[in-house]
């Protein structure tokens, strides 16, 4: 029986050995700018071992590859969502845990629509108490300003493109200029003034 005890302990610490090897590489990927390698590593140790510390550089590496892909990067930094999620549930007492998933959630609310809502869930979960409650408090009002700012803005753009295609449409043809003239001719003054007199010699002459 002490056999099997060994033999179960020797398993485990081979199992921390490997995992630690993992989370290495993960690190040396990530320090290198390859973020597509090290989220692939640290993903592997997270999925594998429900390693919370894994599950957190797969989240950074996510955000940081969905960085590199601006303005198409969304689909990519959502990624990151679930698994600063993950290690937060894991180790909810870990409060770096905790704070990168609610930083993210305001930083790419552009990328989700919920984004603010759940990060004002996360807010009103967390105890006045806690010593970062007042940073994750104004960080919630100064994104929740600045996304209704952007929503304003969105709408008065969108508002104002039917009103100038509107506007754009009731102009006389005349306020485009004359089809028969060429562009060569507008971009040239002294060609102008030539077709000017021309036209206005032929005007004359049929008189």
């Amino acid at each position: 029986m002490r056999g099997l005890f060994l033999a179960f302990g020797t398993v485990m610490l081979a199992g921390g050995a490997v995992g630690a090897g993992d989370i290495a590489a993960g690190r040396r990927f990530y320090e290198a700018a390859e973020f597509d390698k090290a989220a692939a590593q640290f993903q592997l140790v997270c999925r594998r071992d429900a390693n919370p510390d894994a599950c957190y550089w797969t989240g950074l590496s996510y955000e940081r590859l969905g960085d590199t892909k601006i303005p198409f990067g969304c689909s990519t930094s959502r990624k990151a969502q679930e698994y600063f999620a993950k290690a937060a549930a894991l180790r909810p007492e870990r409060t770096e845990y905790r704070d990168a998933l609610f930083d993210f959630l305001l930083d790419y609310a552009d990328c989700s629509r919920s984004g603010i809502r759940q990060a004002a869930q996360m807010l009103a979960a967390t105890p006045e108490s806690d010593p970062d409650y007042p940073r994750m408090r104004d960080r919630l009002q100064e994104a929740a300003r600045w996304n209704q700012s952007l929503e304003s803005r969105l709408s008065n753009f969108f508002l104002l493109v039917p009103r100038v295609a509107y506007i754009t449409a009731a102009w006389p043809a005349a306020a485009f200029g004359s089809p028969s003239r060429r562009c060569s001719d507008c971009r040239n003054p002294a060609l102008a003034e030539a077709g000017g007199r021309a036209s206005a010699g032929t005007q004359t002459g049929e008189r």
